[in-house]
């Protein structure tokens, strides 16, 4: 039977509290250079919609999410960046620092948005992060409605 837990800032959900994580990604301004590959580490941990459960934890410093039982976990990042007037642009979601998948964007407009969302293998201890990289642009802005989350739906 699912029960109300609290999240960050008393934000309540219901669920079975399997491990999970939703985490909402600050703005970043458009001054923001990921033309190296750059964790996202800047996240909204104010916000009522950024909350982890079930044992995960979440470390501001790196972004990083770190799960506390094996299993399956759906993991998943939907992305708003704003100004991008290069060649590409890529959010890779990283389990234990290597990349499993991508959203790779090649437009040229104001607004932009994607998701990519995947099912993985974790066993406890395992990390989940984004990397973000920006090719021919220095300036990509990243907008706060953007999440990177993850659940547990086997394990």
């Amino acid at each position: 039977m699912p029960r109300v837990i609290s999240g960050t800032n008393s934000l309540a959900a219901q669920h079975n509290e399997k491990p999970g994580w939703n985490c909402r990604i600050a703005t970043h301004s458009n001054s923001t250079n990921f033309t190296n590959g750059e964790p996202i580490t800047s996240y909204n941990t104010s916000s009522n919609n950024h909350f982890v459960y079930g044992g995960c934890t979440f470390d501001s410093s790196n972004g990083l999410v770190t799960v506390p039982v094996s299993g399956l976990y759906f993991v998943g990042v939907g992305l708003r960046y704003d100004y991008f007037g290069g060649a590409y642009f890529y959010i890779d979601i990283q389990q234990n620092n290597a990349t499993f998948n991508r959203f790779l964007q090649g437009d040229q407009h104001t607004y932009n948005h994607g998701n990519v969302f995947n099912v993985r293998r974790a066993n406890a201890g395992d990390t989940f992060r984004l990397v973000a990289t920006s090719n021919g642009d220095t300036t990509v802005g990243i907008n706060d409605d953007s999440y990177f989350c993850g659940h547990l739906i086997d394990g």
